[in-house]
Protein backbone atom coordinates (compact mmCIF):
# COMPACT_ATOMS: atom_id res chain seq x y z
CA UNK A 1 0.00 0.00 0.00
CA UNK A 2 1.29 3.44 -0.97
CA UNK A 3 1.50 6.68 1.27
CA UNK A 4 -0.97 8.00 -0.84
CA UNK A 5 -3.27 5.12 0.06
CA UNK A 6 -2.88 5.45 4.16
CA UNK A 7 -3.57 9.05 3.48
CA UNK A 8 -6.60 8.48 1.84
CA UNK A 9 -7.53 5.70 4.40
CA UNK A 10 -7.31 8.37 6.89
CA UNK A 11 -9.53 10.73 5.43
CA UNK A 12 -11.86 8.23 5.00
CA UNK A 13 -12.24 7.49 8.71
CA UNK A 14 -12.25 10.49 9.38
CA UNK A 15 -15.57 11.36 6.55
CA UNK A 16 -16.90 7.83 7.97
CA UNK A 17 -16.85 9.22 11.76
CA UNK A 18 -17.15 12.84 10.65
CA UNK A 19 -14.46 13.37 12.89
CA UNK A 20 -12.36 16.71 13.49
CA UNK A 21 -8.93 16.74 12.07
CA UNK A 22 -6.62 15.73 14.88
CA UNK A 23 -3.66 17.37 14.05
CA UNK A 24 -5.09 20.31 13.26
CA UNK A 25 -8.03 22.22 12.62
CA UNK A 26 -7.19 23.28 8.67
CA UNK A 27 -7.71 19.73 7.51
CA UNK A 28 -11.37 19.88 6.85
CA UNK A 29 -13.69 16.47 6.70
CA UNK A 30 -14.63 16.55 3.72
CA UNK A 31 -12.62 14.53 0.72
CA UNK A 32 -10.09 14.67 -1.03
CA UNK A 33 -8.95 17.86 1.29
CA UNK A 34 -5.98 17.29 3.74
CA UNK A 35 -4.05 20.29 4.89
CA UNK A 36 -0.56 19.96 4.54
CA UNK A 37 0.60 19.73 8.39
CA UNK A 38 -1.57 16.38 8.43
CA UNK A 39 -0.63 15.16 5.24
CA UNK A 40 3.22 15.43 6.54
CA UNK A 41 2.32 13.72 9.76
CA UNK A 42 0.70 10.43 8.17
CA UNK A 43 3.46 10.11 5.97
CA UNK A 44 5.69 10.24 8.84
CA UNK A 45 3.73 7.79 10.80
CA UNK A 46 4.07 4.92 7.88
CA UNK A 47 7.91 5.73 7.44
CA UNK A 48 8.68 2.37 9.66
CA UNK A 49 6.04 0.06 7.49
CA UNK A 50 8.61 0.45 4.41
CA UNK A 51 11.77 0.76 2.67
CA UNK A 52 13.64 0.81 -0.45
CA UNK A 53 16.12 -1.24 0.83
CA UNK A 54 18.83 1.62 0.34
CA UNK A 55 18.81 4.66 3.75
CA UNK A 56 19.67 7.01 1.01
CA UNK A 57 16.91 6.51 -0.95
CA UNK A 58 15.06 6.41 2.09
CA UNK A 59 16.21 9.56 3.88
CA UNK A 60 16.02 11.34 1.00
CA UNK A 61 11.88 10.47 0.07
CA UNK A 62 11.12 10.89 3.46
CA UNK A 63 12.73 14.26 3.85
CA UNK A 64 11.54 14.73 0.58
CA UNK A 65 7.76 14.01 1.94
CA UNK A 66 8.24 16.34 4.86
CA UNK A 67 9.21 19.38 2.83
CA UNK A 68 6.50 18.71 0.38
CA UNK A 69 2.84 20.26 0.02
CA UNK A 70 0.50 17.31 -1.31
CA UNK A 71 0.78 18.48 -4.70
CA UNK A 72 4.43 18.06 -4.81
CA UNK A 73 5.65 15.16 -2.36
CA UNK A 74 6.79 11.97 -4.35
CA UNK A 75 5.34 8.97 -5.21
CA UNK A 76 5.41 6.00 -6.94
CA UNK A 77 4.92 5.92 -10.53
CA UNK A 78 4.07 2.22 -11.89
CA UNK A 79 5.69 1.56 -15.14
CA UNK A 80 2.38 0.40 -16.33
CA UNK A 81 1.06 4.23 -16.17
CA UNK A 82 3.92 5.47 -18.58
CA UNK A 83 3.68 5.66 -22.38
CA UNK A 84 5.21 6.88 -25.70
CA UNK A 85 8.94 6.46 -24.91
CA UNK A 86 11.50 8.87 -26.76
CA UNK A 87 14.84 9.37 -25.98
CA UNK A 88 16.04 12.95 -25.04
CA UNK A 89 19.29 12.83 -23.71
CA UNK A 90 21.84 11.27 -21.74
CA UNK A 91 23.40 12.43 -18.59
CA UNK A 92 26.34 11.01 -15.63
CA UNK A 93 23.73 8.94 -14.48
CA UNK A 94 22.17 7.40 -17.47
CA UNK A 95 19.39 8.03 -20.34
CA UNK A 96 17.15 10.73 -19.97
CA UNK A 97 13.65 9.97 -21.72
CA UNK A 98 10.26 11.85 -22.70
CA UNK A 99 6.91 9.76 -22.14
CA UNK A 100 3.52 10.27 -21.14
CA UNK A 101 2.11 9.44 -17.76
CA UNK A 102 -1.17 8.61 -18.32
CA UNK A 103 -2.70 9.73 -14.07
CA UNK A 104 -0.84 12.98 -14.63
CA UNK A 105 -0.02 15.58 -11.64
CA UNK A 106 -1.45 16.30 -8.66
CA UNK A 107 -3.20 19.55 -8.20
CA UNK A 108 -6.20 21.89 -6.81
CA UNK A 109 -8.53 23.61 -7.88
CA UNK A 110 -9.76 27.10 -6.65
CA UNK A 111 -11.82 25.50 -4.08
CA UNK A 112 -8.87 23.46 -3.05
CA UNK A 113 -10.23 20.44 -4.40
CA UNK A 114 -7.52 17.61 -5.21
CA UNK A 115 -7.61 15.95 -8.74
CA UNK A 116 -5.03 14.70 -11.17
CA UNK A 117 -4.36 16.50 -14.28
CA UNK A 118 -4.85 13.84 -16.78
CA UNK A 119 -2.35 12.43 -18.99
CA UNK A 120 1.13 14.60 -19.33
CA UNK A 121 4.56 14.55 -20.32
CA UNK A 122 7.24 14.23 -17.83
CA UNK A 123 10.97 13.00 -17.93
CA UNK A 124 12.36 9.76 -16.78
CA UNK A 125 15.30 8.55 -16.32
CA UNK A 126 16.88 5.15 -16.76
CA UNK A 127 19.76 4.70 -14.44
CA UNK A 128 23.05 3.30 -15.94
CA UNK A 129 23.72 -0.33 -15.08
CA UNK A 130 24.15 -1.46 -11.45
CA UNK A 131 25.33 2.23 -10.82
CA UNK A 132 25.06 2.85 -6.99
CA UNK A 133 22.68 5.56 -5.45
CA UNK A 134 25.05 8.30 -4.03
CA UNK A 135 24.18 11.72 -2.36
CA UNK A 136 25.36 13.42 -5.58
CA UNK A 137 22.76 11.43 -7.72
CA UNK A 138 19.67 12.38 -5.33
CA UNK A 139 20.64 16.16 -5.33
CA UNK A 140 20.64 15.90 -9.17
CA UNK A 141 17.48 14.56 -8.55
CA UNK A 142 15.92 17.47 -6.28
CA UNK A 143 17.02 19.54 -9.12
Amino acid sequence: MSNYDHVLDLLKLKQKKNLKCEFTRKCIVELPHICDHCLHKTLSNKFSSWTSGNTLIDRFIQNTQLLSSYEQYPEWVPYSSLSEFEQIGEGGFGTVYSTIWSWGIKTKDLNSQHYRTGPCKVALKKLKGEMKITEAFLIEVQI
